[in-house]
């Protein structure tokens, strides 16, 4: 007989928990400098396609922008709007550049990433259709291309 799961446990493709809320939340915070080795690595890797890059580019420089398309002072939406397009560009960047090649760059553990790569689509999934297809085409947009 299988065993109730907890509610705020997170559990990987395999059925293994891992903790609770705090536990996983604490295991992505750490994995924070793999992730951005991650980005540098896909951004100078030529198997990445040049649309991606400058996608996650764009993404990068509006997250550090003053400028938000959802003003910061509007309670939780204000704050999320940020982590929704940040989530879709890495989402993006990961299935455009293929698993294998992410795989390849990554320095963490494999458990890690699984819940990443999973979080990430999930979040990515929430994106609105129209803001989603305003960012692939900021990424296919002439101004970004040298």
């Amino acid at each position: 007989m299988e065993r109730a799961r907890k509610p705020d446990a997170v559990y990987l493709p395999n059925g293994r928990r891992i903790g609770g809320t705090r536990a996983w939340a604490r295991e992505l915070i750490r994995a924070v400098p793999n992730i951005v080795k991650l980005l540098g690595r896909l951004a100078a890797d030529d198997r990445v396609p040049p649309g991606s890059k400058r996608l996650a580019a764009f993404v990068g420089a509006y997250l550090v922008s003053p400028i938000d398309i959802v003003p910061d002072f509007i309670p939780f939406i204000g704050q999320t709007d940020d982590l929704f397009i940040a989530a879709y560009a890495l989402h993006h960047l990961i299935n455009t550049a293929g698993e294998a090649v992410v795989r390849e760059h990554w320095d963490g553990a494999d458990e890690v990433l699984d819940v990443l790569l999973d979080l990430v689509g999930v979040v990515a999934g929430l994106v609105p259709r129209p803001v989603r297809a305003a960012l692939r085409k900021l990424g296919r947009a002439q101004i970004f291309k040298r």
